[in-house]
């Protein structure tokens, strides 16, 4: 069509040369088309007679006064050169209406693009009408009768006058997904052209990093290398190492292992963990730290075969709780405490029995320590003291004298046989459930009960607390929230019709359930949202919820216990597990500071699982606790 186009426009301007020439003597037309050679090559006439021509320019100059067809040749392509030598008029440019506004249809990539400069032009006409009378509309102080005018004018308004159905598509192919929005192109074309470095301020990622030059060679630098080299390379170095030493070699390695995005993409990547919305917009959730507690749950329980495990003998009945601590005043030792039975309290002393010297396992004792079934015992951090619940319906605060005896400080009497008992909420203050479904707070220096409420109809058998929000769980299949400084009414609470809540475990805004058909359930703690669920066995005994994993006892079909781990997060895949366990168990209790598991059982035993023996000599520096590895400052390093 442009040839057919050209070859009319060289017709036309051979029949008007002569009169174009006679009428004025001072236009001669050259070539075909105005936009192609007109500034730049010499016209065919002027290359065969240049006598001629110098004649013509000589006359052009002494008629007229008008530029000579040398001086027409040789001048620069500019809007002030086009109008003096006259080229926008007629017969040299012809401009029509429809190659203007863009109708012409080979001028789009397809016709939804047409389309769509269409409804541009609308909304660009009617755009800030139609934005003051939607304002009119909406607007509450003025008169109805004028905004039901308004809105009338609205709906009579043409059809694609809205904003809304202007589209986004690329300005080559018209396609309108995949848009990289800045340069107005599709991903297809924006690769196309950064490849080539067609498109300002764009260059294709290039693993070229640049070398610093040694004297004697040329040696390229560790920290040279681009930052997703140093990443992969960065997961090949012991994670311990990864936390304490390596910051310290250089301000470019710091900013790196202190980025949380890396740490956060190793727990997808590496443990196939994905952490709930709760979880991780919680204050005190550190990716790293995280990383640190599920890389150490992972390789702790990878093979149960290769741990250290002592049974230890003493009490005379099931041993219904277990509790690990370290205490700060002697030199960061591990203690275990156990209430069984028996009536009895026992203190042992994990040294000795990793050790192995079964005469110093029990360090303390006390014998009449309750007059029924000790059920449930916790521990307060701040203080230090720790606190038993039994069926004699009292509840005792108990403290470890300097010489390792226990101190029996103060006990309160709560009516019923106590079940559960927290520290965790608010200071100076425990929380404690009985079978007569009364949940109750009790101040610790009084001893006595400060509030109460009885919104369960059977026996509260699983409580977790942080802060002011104390959560339970009760045989009537019920399980609630209520808050401290409003004890009368719960706040949320779920209702299960087929099975009830064995166990709560809460930590960082999550909430994990054990149930009595063998399931474990992750809520969300803040409006009990179900994360994810998944089965065990056929009833679930107790479940613990840690940094790093899923700790869960659970019952087979065949009547046989066995404690599994499980990966965090609301995708939970199987760790570990261990063989089936030779005795009933009743309760466990998991230190992960120093990676100890110790499970009470029903035969008045107690096992004690250390970790395996290459790694017993590194548990001193508590490679779980991340509170007590040094940030570290690059700034020291002379290599800085």
């Amino acid at each position: 069509m442009l040839r057919a186009l050209r070859g009319a426009a060289d017709l036309l301007t051979t029949a008007l040369k002569p009169a174009a020439t006679a009428a004025n003597g001072s236009y001669t037309v050259y070539g075909g088309m105005m936009g192609r050679r007109f500034l730049s090559t010499p016209a065919p006439e002027a290359a065969a007679s240049p006598a001629a021509d110098a004649a013509e320019n000589a006359e052009v100059v002494e008629d007229s006064g008008e530029p000579t067809k040398t001086q027409r040749l040789t001048q620069p392509y500019s809007s002030q050169a086009i109008t003096t030598l006259k080229l926008d008029q007629y017969p040299l440019y012809v401009e029509r209406e429809w190659w203007k506004t863009g109708k012409r249809m080979t001028f789009w990539a397809s016709w939804r693009q047409l389309r769509d400069v269409k409804r541009r032009q609308q909304v660009q006409e009617v755009g800030a009408d139609r934005m003051r009378l939607k304002a009119i509309k909406f607007n509450t102080i003025l008169p109805q009768a004028i905004r039901d005018e308004a809105a009338e004018k609205m709906q009579k308004a043409r059809r694609y006058d809205h904003p809304r159905l202007i589209l986004n598509m690329c300005q080559f192919t018209g396609r309108q997904r995949g848009k990289i929005k800045p340069y107005r192109l599709s991903r297809h074309l924006f690769r196309r052209f950064a490849d080539r470095s067609a498109l300002s301020g764009v260059q294709r990622a290039m693993c070229s990093p640049s070398m610093t030059n040694n004297a004697e060679n040329n040696t390229p630098e560790l920290a040279s290398l681009p930052s997703e080299l140093l990443c992969q390379l960065f997961t090949y170095v012991p994670n311990r190492k990864l936390i304490t030493e390596i910051p310290l070699v250089c301000h470019r390695f710091n900013n790196i292992l202190n980025d949380d995005k890396f740490w956060s993409r190793r727990i997808r990547t590496e443990h196939l963990v994905r952490q709930p919305e709760c979880e991780v917009s919680h204050p005190d959730y550190q990716p790293k730290r995280s990383f640190h507690s599920m890389q150490t749950a992972r390789s702790r329980f990878r093979d149960w075969e290769t741990q250290t495990i002592h049974v230890a003998l003493g009490h005379s009945a099931t041993v219904d709780s277990v509790l690990l601590f370290k205490t700060e005043q002697q030199d960061n030792k591990q203690f275990c405490l156990s209430g069984s039975r028996d009536r009895t309290i026992r203190l042992w002393d994990l040294e000795n029995v990793r050790n192995g010297v079964e005469d110093t396992w029990t360090v303390a004792k006390d014998e009449t320590a309750h007059l029924g079934w000790i059920w449930n015992m916790a521990r307060d951090e701040t203080t230090g003291n720790f606190y038993t619940t039994s069926w004699d319906s009292t509840v005792k605060s108990w403290r470890i004298t300097d010489d390792g005896a226990l101190q029996n400080l103060s006990s309160v009497n709560v009516g019923s046989a106590a079940q559960c008992i927290s520290a965790t909420g608010s200071p100076n203050e425990l929380v404690c459930t009985t079978f007569a479904k009364r949940v109750a707070v009790i101040d610790d220096r009084s001893s006595e009960i400060v509030a109460e409420h009885k919104l369960h109809k059977r026996a509260v058998i699983a409580l977790a607390v942080e802060g002011n929000r104390i959560y339970t769980s009760s045989e009537d299949r019920i399980m609630m929230m209520v808050d401290r400084r409003q004890m009368g009414r719960a706040l949320l609470f779920e209702y299960s019709p087929s099975c009830y809540k064995s166990c709560l475990s809460l930590q960082r805004d999550q909430l994990l359930t054990s149930t009595s058909d063998g399931k474990v359930k992750l809520y969300d703690a803040k409006n009990f949202n179900v994360l994810q669920t998944y089965t065990v066995g056929s009833y679930t005994r107790q479940v613990q919820l840690d940094h790093g994993a899923h700790l869960v006892m659970a019952r087979s079909a065949r009547t046989r216990y066995k404690f599994s781990i499980f990966s965090p997060g609301t995708r939970s895949r199987q760790w570990g597990a261990s063989h089936e366990l030779a005795a009933e168990p009743a309760k466990f209790d998991y230190l992960p500071s120093t990676k100890t598991l110790a499970i009470g059982n029903g035969d008045s035993s107690i096992l004690f699982c250390f970790p395996p023996s290459e790694n017993a000599e590194n548990l001193a520096e508590n490679p779980g606790n991340l509170a007590e590895i040094p940030a570290g400052n690059p700034a020291e390093n002379p290599q800085n």
